[in-house]
């Protein structure tokens, strides 16, 4: 059985035993002493520390689960890491970029950097007694962990331990960061840590997307005069790009790739506007109201059944867009048409075929 999936394993079947009111818990990790005998393999090492410590990560897991407190209220979750992290030798901030119950530890110093990165929030109305598949509340209309970031948090301190005592072992540089984050579901808490430059000296960021199956491309780098980048590859075999620039959050551009790069930005200036310029005054583009449109020379696939299967844009009357782009030889594959959503949320909606077989939405409401 895989270390995760024990230590998986372990919180759930001891989930069931906890009481649902608890105090804090003390948990004790074990420290063991290297000897002659001792593995020369670092790996193995950090999966034994993993291994004598599966019970401890597992009350970790659990005590965050019967906090089960929401974004932005973690105070006994944070309160409780904080401790635990401390007790195992990591220097502890609670509060940092301005968010009440953010945890970021430290320990060691120097290069490379390794962040370990999750969450610890439970979801509105979430409440669930362990073991039930059926929804069965422990509360009824309180919150919980129904996405396991309980579990989340407690494998990061238990991989940074395992990090940290290999690394002290075989006398291995650098600095082990762990960052624990609140309300990742109400407003990714995350961005707000890089803005304020605390991912600034991350030369690799385990995130939680490398454990759901995502593929990290070698450390991030920077880029001369513009961000520090790094790849990943999402488990759709599609590769994303995570830049660090605390200029601009969230979405940060739209990366094109065709035969004829000069000719696609002309394509999309002459049929949707928007303002050419320079990203970061180096790399030519289009601004669509802060969210650039770049393109690079590459093979082209239509993006139709793709994992991102098309862009959209917004103009303020569907059909007269349409209509235009018509006169103009663009290709209509699907024609204006409502749509009405679950949510009671109505809309217009057309798709044409933009340059080097893109599929394009135009969506107005």
């Amino acid at each position: 059985m895989s270390h995760s999936r024990r230590i998986l394993r372990t919180c759930w079947l001891r989930k069931g035993a906890l009481a649902f009111v608890i105090a804090a818990v003390a948990v004790a990790f074990v420290f063991p002493v290297a000897t002659a005998d001792s593995p020369t393999d670092p790996k193995r090492v950090a999966f034994e520390v993993i291994d004598r410590n599966a019970d401890q990560i597992a009350t970790v897991g659990d005590v965050l689960y019967y906090y089960g407190e929401p974004g932005m209220q973690e105070y006994e979750s944070s309160k409780y890491l904080k401790e635990t992290l401390e007790q195992i030798g990591f220097k502890v901030e609670v509060g940092g970029a301005g968010l009440p119950t953010n945890v970021w530890a430290t320990w060691g110093s120097g290069k490379p950097v390794i962040a370990i990165a999750t969450e610890m929030d439970a979801l509105p109305e979430g409440s669930q007694t362990p073991g039930s598949i059926a929804r069965k509340p422990v509360v009824e209309g309180a919150p919980g962990h129904m996405e396991g970031h309980n579990v989340m948090a407690a494998v990061a301190v238990g991989a940074a331990h395992a990090v940290k005592k290999t690394m002290e072992q075989f006398k291995i540089p650098g600095t082990v960061v762990v960052s624990i984050g609140p309300a990742e579901e109400q407003l990714m808490s995350r961005p707000y840590l890089v803005r304020d430059g605390y991912f600034k000296d991350v030369d690799a960021a385990m995130k939680a997307m490398e454990a759901d199956g995502a593929k990290i491309e070698g450390p991030a780098r920077e880029v001369p005069g513009l961000v520090k980048v790094g790849f990943v590859v999402d488990p759709f075999g599609t590769r994303l790009e995570i830049v660090q620039d605390p200029e601009k959050l969230g979405l940060h551009h739209v990366h094109l790739r065709g035969a004829d790069p000069s000719a696609a930005m002309a394509w999309y200036v002459d049929k949707f506007g928007g303002t050419v310029g320079k990203l970061k005054n180096i790399i030519d583009g289009i601004n669509y109201g802060g969210i650039w449109v770049l393109a690079a020379k590459g093979e082209a696939t239509p993006s139709a059944g793709h994992a991102i299967d098309h862009i959209g844009f917004r103009p303020r009357n569907v059909d007269n867009v349409v209509a235009a782009f018509k006169a103009k030889n663009v290709k209509v594959t699907t024609e204006p048409r409502p749509l009405t959503l679950p949510s009671g949320v109505s809309m217009r909606l057309a798709f044409i075929e933009g340059i080097d077989g893109i599929r394009i939405e135009l969506v107005q409401r």
